[in-house]
C-alpha cells in the first residue's frame, strides 16, 4: 500500500510544489525585488527543494555533444550498442580529426561504467564519462527504472546482472577493456569476471571497485549493521513493495527510491547545522540540479 499512497499524496502535493517554484523563481530572480532582501539565497534552495520532493521526472538525456581537451572542442558520438528490458548499453566515443570517425588512428582503450542500480539514474554519472572521454571509449550500463519494465519480462535478480555484465564484457571485448563498478553494480561486476575466468574466457584488463559492499563485514556502517540484526522477512516486509496499477511494471516487488532517498535524508539531518546549511546551497547551485533531476522519485 505504500507504493499508491506515495502517489495519491503526490497528486494532493501538486499545487503546492507548483506555488513553491514559484516562490523560489520569485526570490531567485535578479529582477525581483524579493530577490534583494536578506537570506532570499535560503528562500531559493528551501522552496526548490520543496518543489522537488514532490515533482517527478522522467529519465534525463546524457547530452554530451562535446568534451574539451587541450583547448579543443572534441565532437562526442553516442551509440546504443546493446538493450534489454532492465538495461541500455550506451557508448560514448569523441570523434578525431584524422579520419572523421570514432575509432581514429589509433584504438583508444575502453572503460565499461557499471552504474549503481538503485536510486539515481545512469546519467548521475556523467561528469566521470566526460573526465575519460578524451582518452577512452566509454561504455555506460543505463539502467532502466523497474516501475517501467512489465512483469512479463520477468525477474532481474542478482543472477540476471551477473549474466548481463559478461554480456557485456563479451560484446565490447576484452583486449582494450577496463571495468568501473560503483557502488551496487560492484559485486555482480566481480562475479562476473570471476565467473568468466573460471570458465577460461578472456577477462577484462583491470577492474577497478568504487564504494561497495564486497566485504560487508569489514568498517560496518549503520547500514550493514541493520542488515545483520533484522531478519529477512522485516526487509521484505517494510521495504519492498509493489509498482502501482498505472505504471507498466504495476504488480513487480521493488525497494522504492522514495525510501531509499529518505534514508539518505535522514541521515543528512544528524549532521552539523553547517553542513546542512551548505547542503542547501547545493540545491541552489545550477551544476548540482542535475544531479537532483537524476534521483528516480
Amino acid at each position: 500500500m505504500l507504493n499508491p499512497f506515495m502517489e495519491y499524496q503526490r497528486a494532493l502535493l501538486h499545487p503546492l510544489t507548483m506555488w513553491a517554484a514559484g516562490a523560489s523563481h520569485a526570490f531567485g530572480n535578479p529582477n525581483s525585488p524579493f530577490a534583494s532582501l536578506p537570506g532570499a539565497p535560503y528562500f531559493v534552495a528551501g522552496y526548490e527543494f520543496l518543489y522537488r520532493l514532490g515533482e517527478a521526472y522522467e529519465q534525463p538525456e546524457f547530452n554530451i555533444t562535446a568534451v574539451e581537451h587541450e583547448g579543443c572542442a572534441i565532437p562526442v558520438v553516442e551509440q546504443l550498442v546493446l538493450e534489454t528490458p532492465f538495461c541500455r548499453l550506451l557508448r560514448f566515443a569523441a570523434e578525431t580529426a584524422a579520419d572523421g570517425g570514432v575509432a581514429g588512428p589509433k584504438q583508444k582503450p575502453a572503460v565499461l561504467l557499471c552504474a549503481p542500480l538503485a536510486g539515481h539514474h545512469a546519467v548521475m554519472l556523467r561528469e566521470i564519462v566526460i573526465t575519460l572521454l578524451p582518452e577512452h571509449e566509454v561504455y555506460v550500463t543505463d539502467w532502466i527504472d523497474a516501475r517501467r519494465v512489465p512483469l512479463a519480462n520477468g525477474p532481474f535478480d542478482l543472477d540476471e546482472n551477473v549474466a548481463l555484465m559478461q554480456a557485456c564484457i563479451r560484446l565490447i571485448g576484452t583486449d582494450l577493456l577496463h571495468v568501473l563498478a560503483i557502488c551496487q553494480s560492484t559485486v555482480p561486476a566481480l562475479a562476473a569476471i570471476s565467473l568468466l575466468a573460471s570458465a577460461g574466457e578472456p577477462t577484462p584488463q583491470s577492474l577497478i571497485l568504487v564504494g561497495g559492499p564486497i566485504d560487508a563485514r569489514r568498517s560496518p556502517t549503520a547500514v550493514s549493521r541493520l542488515a545483520a540484526h533484522r531478519p529477512l522477512t522485516w526487509f521484505q516486509q517494510n521495504l519492498i513493495h509493489a509498482v502501482p496499477d498505472h505504471y507498466p511494471g504495476a504488480g513487480r516487488k521493488v525497494y522504492p527510491s522514495f525510501l531509499q532517498y529518505a534514508g539518505l535524508v535522514r541521515s543528512s539531518m544528524v549532521t552539523p547545522p553547517l553542513r546542512r546549511r551548505e547542503a542547501l546551497f547545493l540545491i541552489e547551485e545550477s551544476a548540482h540540479r542535475g544531479a537532483f533531476d537524476a534521483l528516480i522519485l
